[in-house]
């Protein structure tokens, strides 16, 4: 939460997050938090009314390094959490709105809202962890719903936000933009003969594009690219888009665990894996990132091909076979980033007549 004080606090003082505080992650949360800095003051909510620090602490975090001199006060906490308590309200509206394209009951549809609005995991991730996780939820769930309206631009928009609050959105783009071009109406592919026979046939070509969507793959990225412009664009402007790029892309030191595979780490037999990845640090970067890469495309193949019968459904399923597939193979995986994954889940449960129960538990 300190780095949520002091990215607001900057904003308050009219300073870039990045070149200052050295805020660590992409724009989207930086600015949202300048802008809230800016709100406080203006309502002559100062520093000092925010915060307080305490050098008692300074001896605990020396120690453990989980601790900090700056304690935020509640008229800070309760601030910036709001914005979350939004989202989070955000989300649900999604979900009915979500419910309606699936054909749901009124009552399954409040179930489903249920069911997110009132998880204990979501309220403690906003109200209690002080995450934004929530925001990547949000988003995701935004373009998908976007996409099943056939609003190409508020998609695209959706995406590219999601990517400038937190990276690994990125690699949903060829589910989606798949999605957006229409890959999955396209009824046959050619195989290797057909290939050959394509200069003596061009019609072919034509049939195909003829199943495809160019226009709403347009639209789609267009939205991605003004979205990308006014969110990224202050930074660019104030010359500091290379502060924003460092502080979203490097870590002082690499750790692993979590709900990935490197989660091994936790058994005996693997003790030795944190120490290794730390002294390869960049094979295992570089790996990883290729196995988020395969993870994406796999869960757009997936995704493309169950759409073919069901475009919602199949857009559903390569969603959350692509953010499974992202978060397994990441170096650490933190508890709260299987929010992201979480309104989906909970659509594709109600929507397939799983108990009440069985969806409360879950």
């Amino acid at each position: 939460m300190v780095v949520w004080f002091q990215a607001a606090i900057a904003g308050q003082h009219q300073l870039d997050p990045y070149s200052r505080a050295q805020f660590p992650y992409p724009p989207v949360w930086a600015a949202l938090l300048e802008g809230l800095g800016q709100v406080l003051g203006h309502l002559g909510l100062r520093e000092s009314h925010l915060a307080v620090v305490d050098p008692s602490y300074r001896a605990f975090n020396d120690f453990t390094q989980s601790f900090s001199e700056t304690i935020t006060l509640p008229a800070f906490n309760v601030a910036f959490k709001s914005i979350l308590f939004a989202f989070d309200l955000g989300v649900g509206l999604l979900l009915l709105r979500l419910g309606t394209i699936l054909g749901l009951s009124p009552r399954a549809r409040t179930v489903l809202f249920g069911t997110w609005f009132l998880n204990p995991f979501v309220i403690f991730e906003s109200a209690v962890f002080g995450g934004f996780d929530v925001l990547v939820a949000f988003l995701v769930l935004a373009a998908v719903v976007a996409l099943l309206e056939e609003r190409w631009g508020w998609a695209g928009a959706a995406v590219a936000l999601g990517v400038l609050t937190k990276v690994s959105p990125l690699f949903l783009l060829p589910l989606l933009g798949g999605f957006a071009l229409g890959l999955h109406r396209v009824r046959r592919w050619p195989g290797a003969r057909e290939l050959r026979l394509i200069a003596r046939h061009p019609r072919w070509l034509g049939d195909l594009w003829a199943e495809l969507r160019p226009l709403a793959a347009l639209r789609f990225a267009a939205g991605g690219a003004l979205a990308t412009a006014v969110a990224f664009g202050p930074e660019v402007l104030a010359g500091t888009w290379r502060d924003a790029l460092h502080g979203t892309l490097s870590r002082a030191e690499l750790s692993i665990g979590g709900f990935s595979v490197f989660g091994v780490r936790q058994f005996k037999v693997f003790s030795w894996l944190p120490q290794w990845s730390i002294d390869h640090g960049d094979l295992v970067r570089s790996t990883t990132t290729l196995l988020t890469l395969a993870a994406g495309v796999a869960g757009a193949f997936v995704g493309l091909r169950l759409a073919r019968r069901n475009p919602a459904y199949g857009l559903l399923a390569g969603t959350l076979a692509s953010l499974c597939g992202i978060l397994l193979v990441q170096p650490l995986t933190q508890p709260q980033y299987l929010v992201w994954l979480l309104p989906e889940t909970l659509a594709v449960m109600v929507a397939f007549g799983v108990g009440r129960w069985q969806a409360v538990v879950f």
